[in-house]
């Protein structure tokens, strides 16, 4: 008997997630899969990737915090772990397939609006001078609710 296969998915769009457990179901693999898509959700798939060190899954968890800070109007927090994300994703040499990016850059135009350009280009670059463990710390912090 094969080896279950667990699956940690940090997507955003249900019909992506569907689409991933169907085709690992057609290649023939035994796998339970889980859909990160809440704050809560993020934090323990950012926990888990951290305790591993899959730094690809860090990135993706930063981006999905991320998108949390700007839907709750959050832009500097946002831009910041945004900032953190793509530094890491640079580091990684594994930028976001296209579509993904435009996701992201979708989900964050708000926040870009909200600020001037110096503001945002702040707060991405306070993104990017963070360490890996001051970008995890940083968005497990915390928020309060946004009145």
């Amino acid at each position: 008997m094969p080896d279950l296969v667990r699956v940690l998915m940090v997507e955003d769009v249900a019909d992506d997630a569907a689409l991933i457990e169907r085709e690992l179901r057609r290649a023939g693999i035994t796998g339970a899969a889980r859909r990160v898509d809440s704050e809560r959700a993020y934090r323990e798939a950012l926990q888990i990737f951290a305790e591993l060190g899959h730094r690809r899954g860090i990135a993706r968890a930063l981006e999905g915090f991320a998108c949390l800070a700007a839907a709750r109007g959050q832009a500097a927090r946002a831009l910041q772990l945004a900032g953190a994300a793509t530094l890491l994703r640079h580091q990684l040499g594994a930028p976001l397939p296209q579509a993904e990016q435009n996701k992201i850059d979708q989900s964050l135009s708000g926040a870009r609006a909200s600020l001037s350009e110096p503001e945002g280009k702040d707060a991405s670059t306070a993104g990017s001078a963070m360490s890996l463990e001051q970008a995890i710390q940083y968005s497990l912090e915390e928020q309060p609710p946004v009145s």
